[in-house]
């Protein structure tokens, strides 16, 4: 009866309850993990994915410091710009006619700088009076266009 009153056994109750069932922060962030992911892919499938001439327009200025300093390197180290037919690949790998000894190991610049939105290496063209010209076909791959289809230059670009 006094064990009755005192409920002595309650403390191994009262231990069970301390255990409250959830999540713990591990299955939190899984789940979290998967339901960005999930977004991720809805958010890139139901938004345009196409590549517009603003978004070109600022990847070549991002690549024409790139671009225009790899060319002058090229230039300073011997004493010419590439031809048109070496194009802006020269910049990457050594032409033929070149010493390859004198031609730095990573070239002047990476690849990923003189490739267009559309992953097409920017047209090169070197002028009869020593400059060039660098610019991207556009979305079409064909001279001229509007939009997202129109030539970009990197001399008009700021």
């Amino acid at each position: 009866m006094i064990n009755n009153i005192l409920r002595l056994p309650r403390k191994a109750t009262l231990k069970r309850k301390k255990f409250v069932r959830g999540f713990t922060l591990i299955e939190l962030m899984v789940v979290l993990v998967i339901l960005g992911t999930l977004m991720g892919i809805l958010i890139f499938n139901l938004s345009d994915s196409g590549i517009d001439e603003k978004k070109a327009r600022v990847q070549l200025i991002a690549s024409k410091a790139h671009i225009e300093m790899g060319l002058f390197n090229f230039q300073q180290k011997f004493g010419r710009y590439p031809s048109t037919d070496e194009g802006l690949e020269a910049l990457i790998r050594a032409p033929g006619d070149l010493d390859q000894s004198q031609y730095p190991e990573k070239g002047f610049i990476q690849k990923k700088h003189i490739e267009d939105p559309w992953k097409r290496v920017y047209k090169y063209e070197l002028k009869e009076d020593g400059s060039y010209d660098v610019y991207s076909l556009g979305a079409d791959g064909a001279e001229g266009g509007e939009g997202k289809n129109a030539d970009l230059h990197l001399s008009e670009l700021e």
